[in-house]
């Protein structure tokens, strides 16, 4: 999948790559963000087994990293964690790193946070019309939007994949 940004001074599109790793051998969702030569700028990752859990794998958040370049550089752009409300809608909210994820107790020092409200039906008297994902992206000052952006496409996949057995199972 490639996705296009442009600057806004002289409008000149920037072209990224995204590449997807293969879920069940790494047991995380994984995507690199590259240039149009392929290399690697970040790579963006979802851990799939349960982190900031409420006992054995109970009320998980859903934890998104972003590296710059590789994961195995360990140089962390942004930490992020969060989870469904009442509602269905995921709250992310991302930081420099774990640590300051957990120091912030007030959850008012974020760099940036995405809100989605997922794709349903709405119900109106006898028909119901299907209402497509919604998301909602803020960036704090003198942070990295396009990467913001970048990120929120890759929870988007990840989120219309759980969307999708839902609605196989019966449960959508």
């Amino acid at each position: 999948m490639s996705v296009h940004v442009y600057d806004a001074q002289d409008r000149r599109p920037q072209k990224f790559q995204l590449y997807s790793s293969n879920v069940f051998v790494s047991l995380h969702w994984s995507w690199r963000i590259a240039d149009e030569d392929g290399k690697i700028l970040f790579t963006v990752e979802q851990q799939i087994l349960g982190a900031h859990c409420e006992g054995l794998f109970k009320k998980c958040q859903s934890v998104w990293t972003v590296y710059e370049g590789r994961k195995r550089d360990k140089r962390i752009a942004y930490y992020g964690a969060g989870a469904p409300d009442e509602h269905d809608n995921l709250y992310l909210v991302f930081y420099r790193s774990k640590s300051e994820y957990e120091a912030d107790t007030n959850g008012g020092n974020w760099l940036g946070r995405i809100k989605l409200t997922p794709a349903h039906l709405k119900e109106q008297g006898d028909a119901a019309d299907f209402v497509p994902d919604e998301y909602s992206v803020e960036v704090g000052p003198n942070e990295d939007g396009a990467l913001m952006l970048l990120t929120t496409v890759c929870v988007d996949l990840v989120e219309a994949s759980k969307n999708k057995r839902r609605f196989y199972e019966g449960r959508g």
